[in-house]
């Protein structure tokens, strides 16, 4: 089976990709991308969701490293059938989760996607439902949660996919760690907007 996802910068394709393959119970997935950065990031998320099946092996953290900044700067947690993509934002004045909120909602309607807009647990939020046509011509299609937190200086942004998209009580895990995350820029909070760089634990 094939298909194919045209979405936004950001908005969660690699997890789609994933769920797809979870929700097929796929043994086996070919992945073609054009860069090293792109197939190790893939790899490590296929793995962890793979390990992570139907398994109980609680939460599963995964990063993403930007080769460009030699830096890390995404979060994302698997838990079971749940997924969270965090990533925190640099913010300015024009780009707080408010307008991000509309050019995600603007991109995704643009690709003709539905999205509703909803007052969830962490506040606005946007419940999104991607169209994927196969080769066939038939219709399938992607759910996710898109969350967000304003604060001083700077936005901290989740997407949610698997189960908790559509199920708020699936999706209480991935709210509750989404709200207890803790946002601390090691850089001036003033300047252009931009993805803020993750530092590892020292123990």
């Amino acid at each position: 089976m094939r298909a194919q996802v045209i979405s936004a910068t950001g908005s969660g394709k690699t997890l789609m990709a994933v769920e797809a393959a979870r929700r097929l119970k796929a043994r086996r997935v070919l992945v073609l991308v054009p860069t090293l950065d792109l197939l190790t990031q893939m790899a490590a998320r296929m793995a962890g969701r793979w390990a992570g099946w139907g398994h109980g092996r609680g939460v599963l953290p995964e990063l993403t490293y930007d080769q460009t900044r030699s830096a890390l700067v995404q979060a994302v947690l698997i838990n079971g059938a749940n997924a969270l993509q965090l990533q925190a934002f640099r913010s300015i004045t024009s780009r707080d989760w408010a307008s991000v909120r509309n050019d995600l909602a603007s991109n995704i309607r643009g690709l003709g996607g539905r999205v509703h807009e909803s007052m969830g647990r962490a506040g606005p939020e946007l419940r999104t439902r991607i169209p994927v046509t196969t080769p066939a011509g038939g219709e399938a299609v992607q759910d996710a949660r898109m969350i967000g937190c304003d604060g001083p200086g700077w936005l901290l942004r989740g997407v949610v996919v698997g189960r908790g998209a559509t199920d708020d009580e699936q999706a209480e895990w991935a709210y509750g760690t989404f709200t207890q995350t803790v946002v601390e820029p090691h850089v001036p909070t003033s300047g252009a907007w931009g993805a803020l760089i993750l530092r590892l634990p020292v123990s």
